[in-house]
């Protein structure tokens, strides 16, 4: 049973202060705090499955080879949520002209993103991102964590090396979670760049 929901990620980042040094901001994950859900769950749901709906190739991607990965991935989602009592008979419904991660992503409030191991690097292979901040979800469709983060500042110089060891060593078994902060002055949840 989830002991405590987070209002919202901000809860989990320590208050310990440190000295600045480019960082991924990654922390180990305790499971009783993965998926949030808040008071928000039901409205944001709605409009994630309206946005999917109208926009599905512009927020939703899957290859073949994610199949199993999307499994194991819904089966980890529900098994998780299903420890809340509100939410004890949740399914999945998937019909046939949805990717695996699509459907997923219709009850979970965060975006998913799938990566497997390939010879040229880390590779998004299947993603439901329906509320990006600023960045163009089709143009890193099958592309690799240093193509992904090509526009980010100071990554080719302070962070590509340690996130392609990072992702080398991560392990099902202990879990991380990072977040990502963002003022905007727009309460919509799907911000995109500006053209």
């Amino acid at each position: 049973m989830l002991k405590h929901t987070p209002v919202c990620a901000a809860d989990l980042i320590s208050p310990d202060p440190q000295p600045f040094k480019w960082r991924m901001g990654v922390k180990p994950l305790d499971n009783d705090k993965w998926l949030l859900v808040d008071r928000h769950r039901d409205a944001e749901l709605e409009e994630i499955g309206r946005l999917i709906d109208a926009q599905r190739d512009e927020i939703s991607y899957s290859e073949p080879s994610a199949q199993a990965g999307c499994e194991e991935l819904s089966g980890e989602v529900l098994r998780h949520l299903r420890q809340r009592p509100d939410l004890e008979t949740l399914t999945i419904n998937q019909d046939r002209h949805q990717a695996p991660i699509e459907a997923i992503r219709r009850v979970v409030q965060e975006d998913l993103c799938l990566l497997e191991r390939r010879p040229e690097g880390w590779t998004m292979t299947a993603c439901a991102v329906a509320i990006p901040t600023q960045w163009d979800v089709p143009s890193k469709y099958g592309k690799t964590l240093d193509v992904i983060h090509e526009p980010v500042p100071r990554y080719d110089s302070d962070l590509a090396q340690p996130m392609r060891t990072f992702f080398d060593r991560l392990r099902p078994e202990t879990p991380v979670w990072r977040a990502n902060r963002t003022l905007t002055d727009d309460p919509s949840l799907r911000l995109m760049p500006q053209r």
